[in-house]
């Protein structure tokens, strides 16, 4: 399979929630994954659940991927490249923060023809269109700017990572942080940049567990 998406489609995958390997279009061999198959077939870039991860890490680590697949993570940035170019993908970014319910507790946000370019390019990503999942009362704002480099604490295309100490594509100021220091326990944000954060559309509340997905096609490709 290229990616979980078309992986999903096989009958051994359904419903798994499991680490498999995966073969993109172009890319040198297979990619070891985490894919999410009980809504599509998600693949996973990163998560952040227990706050246990170390994310202020190098730009050679975030090229590679560090900590584990099955749990807190990021996937790599090679990675990343290689299955965004086999095929058109979309950004699925799923908050969960303190809400009284599921309808305020998720927040998702769609990023449209998401790709990510090679190295010698700065991991530059670029999307069509973006917008909130309606579906949810939390429609967290506009945060990725497309035509962005990816920024490290030790390479800081943005000016942005030194703020935040850890690597993501940010604007500058930074919108949001989803590779900061988790803080699981916290109902607010504190206003501290290096925290897991989204700034607009979530009403000041901390983010309590984040994902974020790869998905081939468009958002409307799925029910």
């Amino acid at each position: 399979m290229q990616d979980c998406n078309e992986g999903n489609l096989y009958s051994y995958y359904a419903n798994q929630d499991a680490n498999f390997l995966c073969h993109p279009n172009g890319a040198p061999g297979p990619i070891k994954v985490h894919c999410n198959m009980m809504y599509g077939g998600r693949t996973l870039i990163m998560t952040q659940t227990s706050g246990n991860e170390n994310f202020t890490r190098t730009w050679e680590e975030y090229k590679m991927g560090f900590g584990s697949l099955s749990g807190d993570h990021w996937l790599g940035n090679e990675n990343v490249h290689y299955i965004t170019s086999g095929r058109t993908h979309f950004l699925l970014v799923e908050l969960w923060t303190p809400g009284a319910d599921i309808f305020n507790q998720l927040a998702q946000r769609f990023y449209v023809d998401f790709l990510v370019g090679p190295e010698v390019d700065d991991y530059k990503m670029t999307f069509s269109s973006t917008f909130p999942n309606p579906q949810w009362v939390q429609l967290p704002a506009e945060c990725l700017v497309s035509d962005t480099p990816f920024s490290t604490p030790d390479v800081d295309h943005s000016g942005a990572a030194g703020v935040t100490k850890s690597g993501f594509w940010f604007s500058n100021p930074p919108e949001c942080n989803p590779t900061g220091h988790l803080k699981p326990t916290n109902t607010f944000w504190g206003e501290d940049k290096t925290d897991v954060f989204w700034k607009d559309g979530i009403d000041g509340e901390a983010v309590k567990t984040i994902h974020v997905y790869m998905l081939s096609g468009h958002p409307s490709d799925y029910p």
